[in-house]
């Protein structure tokens, strides 16, 4: 049911314009059908039990497939707008801060490199346990890499990079690394002070 509706989305704007709605975000989407206690609640819409999740008679399964199809869709959204295997820096302020996603399966990872005040910069990978919804983040399972990458000053951070890379490459070698680096400057993204 989930491909089902997510094909939909991608052949009908209207249907998933409506799925991705703001006033909706916090909402769970019911299928109100008295006939189906599978894919529904087994209730009417204007029964007042309807607005009570433990008085349904249903399974509600199209709900279920709708509301994961919103955080999939905004998961997306945000993969589309930041992309993915690019270095986004943010060097215009102390601390320097550069971001890398990937995927490593159906994991996301990031490496975080930060440099403040005084050399070397510190490189760490993180676990993104929440991909959808960057305005919760909060990275688990951080371990520093810096010593496996090499120690880098300030001003060296495009060979920093480089070797990050090629650290990648050899720690997940099933994962696909772009060959050319792409780099984007970040400023004036909001997310920056939820880094733990």
């Amino acid at each position: 049911m989930f491909s089902a509706v997510y094909n939909r989305s991608m052949s009908d704007e209207k249907f998933k314009s409506m799925i991705l709605k703001d006033e909706w975000r916090s909402l769970e989407f019911v299928e109100a059908s008295p006939y189906d206690r599978i894919w529904g609640i087994g209730l009417l819409e204007t029964d007042p039990d309807a607005n009570v999740k433990k008085k349904w008679r249903g399974l509600n399964l199209l709900g279920k497939a709708l509301t994961e199809l919103r955080e999939y869709l905004l998961w997306e959204q945000w993969v589309t707008s930041w992309g993915l295997n690019e270095f986004r820096e943010d060097l215009i302020w102390c601390p320097s801060q550069i971001y890398y996603w990937f995927m490593v399966g159906e994991e996301m990872k990031l490496v975080y490199m930060r440099w403040r005040y005084q050399d070397p910069w510190n490189i760490v990978l993180c676990k993104v346990p929440d991909p959808s919804n960057p305005d919760s983040w909060n990275f688990t399972d951080s371990e520093n890499i810096t010593d496996k990458v090499g120690i880098f000053k300030d001003n060296e951070y495009e060979k920093m990079e480089e070797k990050v890379l090629e650290y990648l490459r050899g720690r997940f070698p099933d994962t696909t690394f772009k060959n050319e680096i792409i780099r984007k400057n970040q400023q004036g993204w909001k997310g920056t002070n939820i880094i733990h």
